[in-house]
């Protein structure tokens, strides 16, 4: 008796990126939960790494993160800070408060 065995089919390049990235997703949100930061979203897609928007503020000892953008709108200040971490962009937004001493601010996740 012969026993046909079904090749795998290979990935078109475009795909190939994309299940790539997947797979770096995954990987770093493992290490996330790993570090107890709760992961909002992950948005893939083949031309880009993906991107992992955190739904809180890590402590700088787990990830520290440059930043990405900074705009004022009446009283607050919404930063947008990001780190890489496994092949992924990871992102998260804080709104600061300027506090009544010049030079300090209050984070607030957003």
């Amino acid at each position: 008796m012969t026993t046909l065995i079904a090749e795998k089919p290979t990935l078109t390049p475009n795909n190939a990126r994309l299940n790539d990235g997947l797979l770096n997703a995954m990987a770093a949100l493992h290490w996330l939960n790993d570090h107890n930061l709760r992961v909002r979203s992950v948005s893939a897609s083949p031309m880009h790494g993906p991107v992992i928007v955190l739904d809180e503020v890590p402590e700088p000892a787990v990830l520290e993160g440059a930043l990405k953008s900074r705009v004022a709108t009446g009283t607050l200040v919404h930063v947008t800070r990001v780190a890489s971490v496994l092949g992924c962009q990871v992102e998260w937004r804080i709104r600061q408060m300027p506090g009544a001493v010049a030079g300090t601010t209050v984070e607030v996740a957003a």
